[in-house]
């Protein structure tokens, strides 16, 4: 039996991927979403 999973993530999450001045947490963060699209979870804005 599948079921679907939310996940909210605040904007502060998604500003990390624009983070110049923080790279360590940019790099985590465009990991975290490469993982997630790779494995073909939908990522939507609410």
């Amino acid at each position: 039996m599948g079921f679907k999973l939310r996940v909210y993530l605040d904007t502060s999450i998604i500003n990390f991927l624009f983070a110049d001045d923080a790279p360590e947490k940019k790099e985590i963060t465009k990991e975290f979403f490469d993982k997630h699209v790779r494995l073909g979870i939908k990522i939507r804005h609410c």
